[in-house]
């Protein structure tokens, strides 16, 4: 609307206006920022185990054990999430295997039940057929 016809609007026209259009855009800013990702990676591990979610918005949660690097003697674990079925099954099938994680770095929103993780898994491909 134009600023002369938004004039014209009796106020409390103009007052839910203003505000329909401001929850519009926070709501676009929202789903902007849930799938955006600034960042692609990859890690090398094996992968550990995935749990499901205990609610219906939420994502699984995978661990991964990292390799040892020669700084450390022990290498840690990498927490992700997911909501991608396929790759449910993929991980779980590749337990105990090394394994290359293709993963996204995304926002974290304090909003429970769109993410678990900055760490959003997209892929894993199993590099070794041999077992841990």
């Amino acid at each position: 609307m134009s600023d002369k016809k938004l004039k014209t609007l009796p106020k409390s026209m103009r007052i839910i206006a203003i505000t329909f259009s401001t929850i519009v855009l926070c709501v676009g800013i929202l789903v902007v920022l849930h799938h955006w990702s600034y960042s692609k990676a990859q890690i090398t591990g094996y992968p550990q185990r995935i749990s499901e979610p205990d609610s219906p918005c939420s994502a699984w949660v995978g661990e991964l054990e990292l390799l040892p690097t020669s700084d450390a003697q022990t290498g840690g674990t990498f927490y992700f999430s997911t909501q991608n079925n396929d790759l449910i099954s993929k991980f779980n099938s590749t337990i105990g295997y090394k394994v290359i994680l293709y993963y996204e770095n995304r926002l974290v929103l304090p909003v429970k039940c769109l993410k678990d993780s900055r760490h959003i898994a997209i892929d894993i491909t199993r590099t070794s057929s041999n077992k841990k």
